[in-house]
């Protein structure tokens, strides 16, 4: 009897020893994961570490703090290599533009428009474009 009553108790001792060492290392793993990944210029995968660690492990507020974090910076990275392609993209497309605009004209009426309008030059009613009135 002695002996089946101590086997029980180290054995709940070792459930709860064992059930409890390792909640945490689930959660760094994703967060170094996550860390690698936007060091690598990896932001989607980043950001979707980020997001399992929130939904996989959610009583690990340290690591979920952390991740908000990591989130700011990977969104502003993000966000800044967006931003450099696009100027880029501007440039490239700059003079492309130019080029195209030599075959339309510029519309406005000072009076009420505070944009005008493009046409191309090649414009069936071009006449109609200086004309102001009623048709019945």
């Amino acid at each position: 009897m002695r002996l089946s009553v101590q086997t029980t108790i180290l054995m709940l001792l070792m459930l709860i020893s064992f059930s409890c060492s390792g909640r945490g290392r689930g959660a760094t793993k994703y967060l170094t994961e996550a860390e690698e990944a936007y060091k690598a210029g990896n932001y989607s995968i980043a950001k979707l570490k980020i997001d399992s660690i929130k939904t996989l492990f959610p009583k690990s507020f340290d690591e979920i703090n952390a991740g908000f974090h990591l989130m700011q910076e990977v969104r502003m990275a993000e966000n800044k290599r967006n931003i450099a392609f696009c100027d880029s993209m501007l440039r490239e497309n700059y003079n492309m533009l130019n080029e195209m605009l030599v075959r339309f004209d510029y519309v406005r009426d000072d009076r009420y428009q505070e944009f005008g309008e493009y046409h191309p030059k090649a414009y069936p009613h071009q006449s109609s474009l200086d004309q102001n009135g009623l048709r019945s």
